[in-house]
């Protein structure tokens, strides 16, 4: 990678492809959590809950700090939460099933769906 002046006066299209790339590096980004949430939401529903050693195996599997594990896991049970709640309030049961399909939909958004780039 160049390390270039950004204070200097550049060509359109060197700007246009720099913004591109940061476009795509960052839609890149986005996919890849999203598709490490599903993995995560998928373990924990398969464990039947968070235990001891999951976060930390987790990681080791996924090529991922804990502390990304853990991110991950506070804003998978903050989207849990907001649709339990509203069934709650509706008197449904918590279908797990549905759940995971709903976690799949808030972290993969229409855009993304089906769109990975090489």
């Amino acid at each position: 990678m160049r390390n270039i002046d950004w204070k200097e006066r550049r060509d359109p299209g060197e700007v246009a492809r720099r913004a591109g790339g940061r476009r795509r590096y960052n839609k890149l980004r986005a996919i890849a959590k999203a598709e490490r949430r599903l993995v995560i939401a998928r373990s924990v529903i398969a464990a039947r809950g968070l235990h001891r050693g999951l976060a930390t195996r987790l990681a080791r599997d996924l090529g991922v700090n804990r502390s990304t594990i853990s991110r991950d896991l506070k804003a998978i049970f903050a989207t849990a939460d907001r649709w339990q709640r509203h069934d709650v309030k509706a008197g449904a049961e918590i279908d797990f099933k549905a759940l995971l399909k709903n976690l799949g939909d808030a972290f993969i958004s229409e855009d993304d769906r089906g769109q990975h780039l090489p």
